[in-house]
């Protein structure tokens, strides 16, 4: 970025490569979406946006970052487009899940007579093998077209290409054809020796995980945390339960017996295999728990005949979660919202269960403080427990993507108009407000009346903002008069100071006699807006015969 930078002071008009160069920079960082806008921007300037490489570059860069909506748009307005610009929209929609998109593509680049590349192929089968979890036996023979059109051009030996089948035939459950293709590998990564575990163990081939797992060994293979969980995965019967204890202490030795995913995959083998006690201490060892880990000590204990021992432990993860949860509301009721955070962390490290009340006041927290990123994150996870389409998580979501400017991100997520409560209205509200969209403010508040919702005053602060800071002084006016008229919402301090920020010129006229007289700064605020107006000092007499003596700062009157 520092190269961006220092291009732009110079007249010199920049290569294709130097614009593609940066625009994969920000694509691979993962936290750099702002500036990966602003060369796309300058892309536009220097008239390189329709450069192939270029748009292959931005089509991948908005993939990873979720935004395929405008991959899409930018592919369709490509003059030129290679295998490249293809496969990165391709994997777009790989990554956000859309697999009948990877599909299509797949089909009109067949019609376009594009020849595809090792890594086409893998995206359209990572798609085929995604699809087979929905639809095992249409799906799969897609798959197998292809695999059949990767031998015929000669792409059966690439790495990538291969490990992607293997996933496909897993998925599928066709452990035959795995075998085949891992067996026809010329060269093999540890994706690949993974990949082949992990269809062993869901084909119930115990023996020849461990088998794989030895063969790594001997040939002094890089092992990871995938392959233990493997190997565990495999010993998860009485069987297998010694194999098991050689596995775990392998764990051991390498360093990963601190990893999370490895901790509840050998709770799970020693449940599964009925050694209650072996699974107890692993999980007195772990230095960290989450739902996970606790589910799979409950569900050992419940299936070992051990019933009052499951219903303690699931009594503890309660009575640590409603504990937790007091803590936050604590630290959010005195306004520290980053010690709200720092609860929510410290509960997912310890495998506390997070709860409806646990999210909500964590994005609360993180809409306060303006924090994407950590908001981000509770969001996800929010999904990942099922917990997005709560009212009360999806309202504080809205509010910290609406306060953090994602407005995309916010409307992704807005209820339907007949789902949303009035507090789901009111967020909706003040974003637009906030951000400048001071028409989409008052649209959506009369959608809102026209679905039958009455307004608060938290709605007319919003609405009044949006007015003032909008310019839209006679409407701002009409709503005033219509709070307390037509729905019944006496006028509170924030209403008179957002009201009066923008409007001065016409305070006199309506506003200025409805004032509260017991707080100093409503005055302070109409004042500063009255002063330098024609009709500011008949308003100003107007008011000191109004207000109680000693009310009014006459220093900001005789300025």
């Amino acid at each position: 970025m520092l190269l961006f930078r220092e291009t732009q002071n110079f007249s010199v008009r920049p290569s294709g490569f130097l614009v593609s160069s940066l625009i994969a920079a920000c694509d691979r960082s993962g936290c750099m979406f702002g500036e990966g806008i602003q060369v796309h921007g300058f892309a536009i300037k220097v008239g390189l946006l329709y450069d192939v490489f270029v748009g292959s570059c931005l089509l991948h860069f908005y993939g990873a970052y979720k935004r395929v909506f405008d991959a899409q748009r930018i592919f369709e307005e490509m003059p030129e487009r290679n295998v490249v610009s293809w496969t990165s929209l391709m994997f777009g929609y790989l990554d956000n899940g859309d697999f009948e998109n990877v599909m299509y593509l797949y089909q009109e680049m067949r019609k376009e007579e594009i020849s595809c590349n090792e890594n086409t192929f893998a995206t359209v089968i990572a798609a085929s093998c995604s699809c087979c979890k929905i639809c095992s036996v249409d799906n799969l023979k897609w798959g197998k077209g292809i695999h059949s059109l990767v031998i015929k051009l000669g792409l059966d030996s690439n790495v990538c290409t291969c490990n992607s089948l293997l996933g496909m035939y897993s998925e599928g459950g066709r452990l035959d054809d795995a075998e085949f293709v891992f067996k026809e590998m010329p060269e093999r990564d540890l994706i690949s020796w993974n990949s082949m575990m992990t269809c062993y163990v869901r084909g119930g081939r115990s023996l020849y995980v461990l088998k794989i797992l030895n063969e790594m060994l001997q040939m002094k293979k890089v092992i990871n945390y995938v392959t233990f969980m493997s190997a565990l995965a495999a010993c998860s019967n009485s069987v297998f339960i010694a194999e098991g204890k050689i596995v775990q202490a392998l764990v051991i030795l390498s360093g990963l017996h601190e990893n999370l995913a490895v901790g509840n995959t050998t709770i799970t083998m020693y449940a599964k295999s009925g050694t209650m006690v072996e699974a107890k201490k692993v999980f007195q060892m772990m230095p960290k728990r989450n739902l996970v880990t606790w589910n799979a000590l409950i569900g050992g204990l419940a299936e070992n005949e051990e019933p009052d021992e499951a219903v303690k432990a699931f009594q503890l993860m309660r009575e640590n979660t409603i504990s937790w949860n007091a803590i936050i509301a604590a630290n959010a009721h005195h306004g520290l919202e980053e010690e709200v955070l720092k609860c929510i962390v410290k509960m997912k490290n310890a495998g506390i269960d997070l709860d409806q009340f646990s999210f909500s006041e964590g994005l609360a927290a993180a809409a306060k403080l303006a924090v994407l990123e950590e908001g981000q994150q509770l969001h996800c996870l929010a999904v990942k427990h099922g917990l997005d389409l709560d009212p009360f998580v999806t309202n504080a979501a809205m509010d910290m993507y609406g306060k953090c400017a994602e407005m995309d991100d916010m409307l992704r997520i807005l209820p339907q108009p007949l789902n949303r409560s009035r507090l789901s209205w009111n967020i909706l509200i003040s974003a637009f407000a906030r951000h400048g969209y001071f028409q989409k403010a008052r649209d959506t508040f009369n959608e809102m009346l026209e679905m039958g919702l009455k307004p608060d005053h938290v709605t007319f602060v919003s609405l009044f903002s949006a007015c003032s800071h909008g310019g839209l002084v006679d409407e701002g006016l009409t709503y005033y008069a219509a709070m307390s008229k037509e729905f019944n919402v006496p006028p509170g301090i924030k209403h008179y100071r957002t009201a009066n920020s923008r409007t001065g010129s016409r305070c006199h006229e309506g506003v200025v006699p409805m004032m509260a007289p017991s707080d100093t700064t409503v005055p302070i605020v109409a004042i500063t807006a009255l002063r330098w107006l024609a009709g500011g000092p008949l308003a100003i007499e107007q008011w000191r015969n109004d207000t109680p003596i000693g009310s009014l700062p006459d220093n900001l009157i005789s300025n």
